[in-house]
C-alpha cells in the first residue's frame, strides 16, 4: 500500500472503533446484529502483509468481542470482490485466523453483491465500506438504499483528483488551497 492507502486505512479503523463504541453502548441496539459490508474487500493485506479492510475490520471485532458477547449481538460480515482470487486468498487468511465470525464471502460485480445484500441493511446496525474504486457505482439508486436504511452508516473514499478533475460537479463546497497542486491536497 502507498501512503494515501494506508492513511485511508487508518481512518478506516478509527471509523469501526467509533462505529462499535456507538452500537455496543447503546440500548436500543442490545441484542440486534451488527452488520458489516465491504464490497470491494480485495485479497485482506498488501504484498508485504499490511492488513486491508477486511483484517482490520476483524482485528477491531477481536479487541470488543467480550462486549459483543455480553451484549448478546450476532456479528454478520459480507466480503465481496468481483476479482474470485482476491476474495481466496482473504477466505484463507480468515481461516489462518482466530475469527469468531464467519464472514460471508462472494465473488460478484458490485451491482449484483449490492442487490444481494441491500434488504439487510435494516437487520440491525450496518457499517457498508465501499472503496475509491467503488465510487463509480454509486448511483441515485444505490445512495436511496443506504440513506433510506435504519442505523446503516456507510464510508466512502475517492480520490481528491477527482475534484480537480470534475470541479463543483463533485462537492462545491469543497475548495482547493490555493497554489498546491492537486497532488498534494489530499
Amino acid at each position: 500500500f502507498d501512503e494515501g492507502t494506508k492513511t485511508k486505512l487508518e481512518i478506516y479503523r478509527s471509523y469501526i472503533r467509533g462505529w462499535l463504541q456507538v452500537f455496543l453502548h447503546a440500548s436500543a441496539y442490545a441484542g440486534k446484529p451488527l452488520q458489516f459490508y465491504d464490497f470491494f474487500c480485495g485479497p485482506g493485506h498488501d504484498s508485504n502483509g499490511v492488513p486491508g479492510s477486511p483484517l482490520i475490520l476483524l482485528d477491531e471485532l477481536f479487541l470488543v468481542r467480550s462486549l459483543i458477547k455480553e451484549r448478546s449481538h450476532e456479528v454478520r460480515i459480507f466480503f465481496n470482490d468481483k476479482d474470485e482470487t482476491k476474495v481466496e486468498t482473504l477466505k484463507e487468511l480468515c481461516a489462518q485466523r482466530e475469527v469468531t465470525w464467519r464472514p460471508r464471502f462472494e465473488s460478484l460485480e458490485f451491482q449484483d453483491a449490492f442487490a444481494t445484500v441491500r434488504y439487510e441493511f435494516d437487520g440491525g446496525p450496518s457499517l457498508v465500506f465501499i472503496d475509491q474504486n467503488g465510487v463509480k457505482h454509486i448511483t441515485k439508486t444505490v445512495f436511496n438504499a443506504l440513506t433510506q436504511a435504519q442505523a446503516t452508516d456507510f464510508l466512502f473514499f475517492t480520490a481528491s483528483s477527482f475534484k480537480w478533475r470534475f470541479g463543483d460537479l463533485l462537492a462545491a463546497e469543497i475548495e482547493f488551497p490555493e497554489n498546491v497542486s492537486y497532488l498534494e491536497v489530499h
